[in-house]
Order: C-alpha cells, then structure tokens, then sequence
C-alpha cells in the first residue's frame, strides 16, 4: 500500500518508524524507494528516540549531530506494531485514572 508520493519519500532525510523489519515488508513506498532495506536511508527506529531514565520514566535521546543539523523533510511511518497499542490504552486509562474522567464498567468482558 501506498499513502505517502515515492518523491516525498525521496526528499525526506529521515523517516521515523516504529518497526524498520515490519517496514523492509509492509510499507510499500518505502520499498519503491528503496529506503526500506538501505543501510544508508536514515531510518530512525522510535524506540531509539528515547531512554529510560530514573524511576522507569522515558526521557529523550540527543540525535547525532548528523541528523540535527539537517534540514527538509522527516516522515513517521507505523505500522501498528502492538506494544504501541498497549503503551496508549494504558496512558489513557492512567489519565483517566488520574484525572476521575469515563466511567468503570464492571464485568466487562470485551
């Protein structure tokens, strides 16, 4: 599947993803553009963005200089990889926890 124009991709210094495997095989315009398997294309897993730091919070990575200082385009392209969907269904129930926001429905069994 395409979403993205392969010139966009073209143009693009680094692109963000949360899976680079899933993405060598499932991102069409990345494959067409041959980023998707090139060692040299600046794709930036997002798990490498950030670290864990004290008390198990996530704080950000420095990117190196290399990809600091460049200008133009940067693209994130997911494709659902399942921790993702964990990680956001327990920071919005954490929120709404916090917050005393939705309502508990008891005995749900989706």
């Amino acid at each position: 599947m395409h979403e993205v124009d392969s010139e966009l991709i073209h143009r693009a210094w680094k692109v963000l993803v949360d899976s680079r495997d899933a993405c060598a095989i499932e991102v069409g315009e990345l494959i067409a553009a041959g980023k998707a398997t090139d060692p040299n294309a600046n794709l930036i897993k997002l798990g490498e963005l950030v670290k864990e730091g004290d008390g198990g919070k996530f704080v950000p990575v420095e990117l190196p200089k290399t990809l600091r200082e460049q200008d133009g385009v940067t693209i994130f392209k997911s494709v659902r990889v399942g921790l993702q969907d964990v990680a956001i269904a327990h920071l919005v129930l954490s929120r709404a926890e916090s917050t005393g926001c939705g309502s508990r429905i008891e005995y749900y069994h989706g």
